[in-house]
């Protein structure tokens, strides 16, 4: 089980109230993106969230934690409900969640596949900083080929085959009100991009994505710049972003400090094809 920690955020003396916040956006953030799924489906209950997108990717459909105060029945009857069907899935847990369910989870399959870090950020300063010190060109999605462009460097980004994105994507995930994806460009390629939600007083970092060709340039740190400032400029008072060991660096490079780690698991099946 994942210990809770206590975290410092830079300039924040209430560091608790912050996450929080950041942690309802995030799950506000999720629920539009379901949303935009046609036959997504989305519930709310005994301290869970279960979502279904349809995108046949694991972190895209499964079970989320609101708060480590969780009954160890009901995370069992969600996972009960999830399982057996062809629909990949995973189960995330915040730290301090019930220990007696890494056992019973075990015991119906469930496989550990990850500490997921769960980052906040207060103040922009290192985002502008990046972003001002950058040469390359930065835009807003806002036409059909931008859409493309987005599509082709998730692709990369997630490692999935060429073309497969436009299949099991919804468009609309892309033009959701309170969201801007952003396109960074060297020399007139395109190369890295990032999109940013709006909720709850706080922003969303979804979909970095970089070409494995480009990785370990400080395109992905440049794209998330922009949408960070952007959604500042929008009126948040704080960012978030779920990380992972690859992106890590480029989110503490703009100011993001790890909270959490949220527990994760899969299916056997589900873990392999990862």
């Amino acid at each position: 089980m994942t210990e809770r920690l206590v975290v410092h955020l830079p300039g924040e003396p209430d560091a608790g109230n912050v996450i929080e916040q950041a942690v309802r956006a995030y799950h506000a953030a999720w629920h539009a993106l379901v949303d935009a799924c046609p036959g997504g489906a989305h519930g709310e209950g005994d301290g869970l969230v279960r979502a279904r997108t349809g995108i046949p990717l694991a972190p895209f459909n499964g079970i989320w934690a609101l708060s480590a105060d969780v009954d160890p029945a009901a995370v069992l009857s969600a996972v009960d409900d999830l399982s057996g069907g062809r629909l990949p899935w995973n189960l995330q847990l915040r730290p301090g969640y019930p220990p007696e369910l890494d056992g019973e989870l075990a015991a119906r399959g469930l496989v550990p596949t990850g500490q997921i870090p769960f980052m906040v950020l207060t103040d922009p300063g290192a985002a502008d900083n990046a972003r001002a010190g950058s040469p390359l060109t930065c835009r807003r999605t806002e036409v059909f080929v931008d859409a493309d462009a987005v599509l082709d460097l998730l692709e990369a980004g997630l490692r999935l085959p060429s073309g497969s994105s436009r299949a099991i994507l919804p468009l609309r995930m892309l033009f959701l009100p309170g969201a801007t994806t952003w396109i960074a460009s060297d020399d007139g390629r395109d190369v890295s991009t990032a999109m940013r939600m709006n909720h709850e007083g706080a922003c969303g970092i979804f979909n970095v994505a970089t070409t494995d060709a480009d990785r370990g340039r400080g395109y992905g740190t440049v794209a998330a710049a922009h949408a960070v400032l952007d959604g500042f400029r929008a009126g948040a008072g704080c960012a978030y972003v779920q990380g992972t060991p690859l992106a890590l660096p480029v989110y503490e490079k703009l100011g993001f400090t790890t909270v959490e780690h949220w527990q994760q698991w899969m299916p056997l099946e589900f873990a392999s094809e990862r």
